[in-house]
């Protein structure tokens, strides 16, 4: 699945990652626009997306996702 966003912060969006309950994830193309695709396995997967900024804090969403 390609998964797409925007992430804004007063100090600056550094990083964009992303982890699921399979796969370990990985760097997001993009900061504050951003795009990832995301492997996706038969059943029930659970895809977080974690943005970072330059003073080191984070916020993240987790999306389901089933695929048949």
């Amino acid at each position: 699945i390609t998964m797409r966003g925007s992430a804004s912060d007063n100090v600056g969006v550094v990083r964009v990652g992303w982890s699921s309950n399979i796969y370990s994830g990985g760097v997001a193309e993009g900061t504050n626009d951003w795009s990832v695709t995301v492997p996706l396995i038969t059943g029930t997967n659970r895809v977080t997306v974690r943005a970072f900024d330059a003073a080191g804090n984070a916020a993240s969403r987790t999306i389901t996702v089933t695929k048949r």
